[in-house]
């Protein structure tokens, strides 16, 4: 009998006797589908190990409260679209003791009563899980108040997440892109092996969990694990073979007409299954987008803007993004220009053209502010209308407000509403990190941008969560680090300026003065006759210690002042 700490999850399926009574095959093949393509996976992906199983619930240990608040609302969130299952979650951290292959303890008994506490589709945690979360995932739960629980010998401070503390629904909005159609689709097949031993299993269900993490942050496509694809979809089919410790991963992304696309395997040994699980969900998320994205932009190659429809001007926007360079934000503008001039109704692609405006405003791009100078007035005026069509929306009014008058509550507002609807949106998460660098908040912008750090390396957005990452580090007074994180940026394009100004800066401040000088001149090179007072004018940055650090580095780099 062991006694240890950990953070358990108690699931439950909302009135699975009656349905059990009403349908009894279709429930039972409700839930086949609810473990393979969302519970086992994502409790895998979480590093959760399921210790008892009751048919209609389910009790869950993980090592961090975070990990198990995570995974709760990624599975309530993919559960939303079902209309058979519900399920009520409760999270408590406390001792739990294994023994005869089952498991008690104050972590249980709290969690389960935590879980018959929840509405349906929603989450209970104790304060005891809440106190430990960081800024990022806070936001999402309510003060429920303080509850006497069954057989709980003391009162629990409850937060839940899916309902607002008087009880009215407040379901959360993930990317509302997932909604939509008219995007390109990938179905996510479970990775499938004829091994029944629980340790290939357990791999099997954490790599299906990786791929559809790592692909998530591709916010062009719409990825789903299904068992059964639809037939618009392209398709990701992986099966895992083992021979004793020896394990082979087999993989192909297929085109909905069945054409292959790309192809691979990767081999590797039960030893070293947790590296090899790493190395091998990102190796083949990394070429099902590259194939992905190849098989996409030949599609469109052969059409003009004028011949795209809306959403196709909108992918391509997502599209070109990402190397973040002047070329790159120039056919993204113009393509989410072209999508709102189609389709004056597609919400989603006012609040990317607000971000990206600015985006181009802070690296330096003054003739792409002035061009599109106009058009940011008429893009904000409509985004302002449909401000709860989605947390990107919310967020990006937010953003422009901040840096065209100032304002730091209604920023502030926007972020913390934003990472309540969407806390695992890779834009609003990298945008609300950006918002609280900004404002001179370095730590909360540090646990945004760290927070999906591996699914953002799977996105457009790799350069842009590097440079705010190491502007906030910068501020925070981590110059080390700062540098380290702005050179990964730089791996993947050069002609960012807001990287090489980092390092001019950070490294001004630790005296290695020939970095910051060679860095400097890259500055310039990129943006020629570039000043302080320039940067403080496209920046709107608020006036904080973190911010005169910043520039105070670039004076010592030897940066001109400019003009007041």
């Amino acid at each position: 009998m062991t006694r240890h700490l950990a953070a358990i999850l108690a699931a439950d399926v909302v009135g699975y006797s009656a349905m059990m009574g009403a349908d009894q095959e279709g429930t039972l093949a409700a839930l086949r589908s609810l473990r393979s393509e969302v519970f086992s996976p994502t409790v895998a992906g979480h590093r959760g190990k399921v210790v008892k199983s009751m048919g209609d619930g389910w009790l869950v240990e993980f090592g961090s409260s975070a990990d198990a608040v995570t995974c709760a609302m990624q599975v309530q969130d993919r559960v939303a679209g079902q209309e058979k299952i519900r399920l009520r979650i409760g999270i408590h951290i406390g001792d739990i003791v294994h023994e005869d292959e089952d498991v008690f303890g104050d972590g249980v008994n709290v969690a389960a009563r935590l879980e018959a506490l929840a509405d349906p589709g929603t989450v209970a945690i104790s304060d005891a899980v809440f106190s430990s979360l960081d800024g990022t995932l806070q936001p999402s739960f309510d003060d429920l108040g303080t509850r006497e629980l069954k057989n709980i010998s003391r009162p629990i401070q409850v937060w839940g997440r899916g309902k607002s503390a008087s009880g009215s629904a407040d379901r959360v909005s993930g990317n509302a892109l997932s909604s939509q159609t008219g995007f390109p689709q990938l179905a996510v097949l479970p990775v499938s092996s004829s091994d029944v031993r629980e340790e290939i299993s357990e791999l099997a269900s954490a790599l299906t969990a990786d791929f559809a993490n790592f692909l998530g942050g591709a916010r062009w496509l719409k990825s789903r694990v299904q068992e059964v694809p639809s037939p618009s979809a392209n398709v990701l089919e992986t099966v895992l073979r083992a021979r004793g410790d020896r394990l082979r991963l087999e993989a192909r992304v297929l085109a909905p007409d069945g054409a292959q696309l790309w192809t691979g395997k990767y081999d590797g040994s039960l030893a070293d299954s947790f590296d090899w699980q790493d190395e091998v969900g990102s190796a083949i998320a990394s070429e099902t987008l590259t194939a992905l994205l190849d098989h996409e932009r030949a599609r469109l190659a052969g059409k003009t803007l004028d011949e795209m429809s809306a959403k196709e001007c909108y992918v391509s926007g997502l599209m070109s993004v990402e190397l973040v360079d002047w070329d790159a934000m120039s056919n993204a503008l113009e393509c989410l220009a072209a999508a709102i001039e189609k389709d004056p109704s597609f919400t989603e692609a006012y609040s990317d053209a607000i971000v990206y405006y600015f985006a181009a405003s802070s690296i330096g791009y003054a003739d792409l502010v002035e061009f599109y100078g106009e058009r940011f007035g008429q893009w904000m005026a409509a985004a302002g209308a449909h401000i709860q069509a989605s947390p990107m929306i919310e967020l990006a009014l937010g953003i422009g407000m901040f840096r065209s008058a100032g304002d730091v509550t209604a920023l502030r507002r926007a972020i913390r509403s934003a990472l309540r609807r969407a806390p695992f949106t890779i834009e609003v998460v990298l945008f609300s990190g950006w918002g609280h660098a900004w404002m001179g908040e370095p730590e909360p912008a540090i646990d945004c941008f760290r927070q999906n750090d591996r699914a953002i390396r799977f996105s457009p957005f790799v350069a842009a969560a590097a440079a705010g990452l190491s502007f906030a580090l910068l501020q925070a007074g981590k110059d080390e680090e700062a540098i380290l994180e702005a050179k990964r940026g730089l791996e993947l394009t050069t002609e960012f300026s807001t990287l090489h100004r980092v390092i001019a800066s950070a490294s001004a401040h630790l005296g290695r003065m020939e970095e910051a000088y060679d860095a400097l001149r890259e500055n310039e090179r990129i943006n020629p006759g570039d000043t302080i007072q320039m940067g403080w004018k496209r920046n709107a940055f608020a006036d904080t210690p973190g911010t005169r650090r910043y520039y105070e580095g670039l004076r010592l780099a030897g940066m001109p002042e400019g003009d007041e």
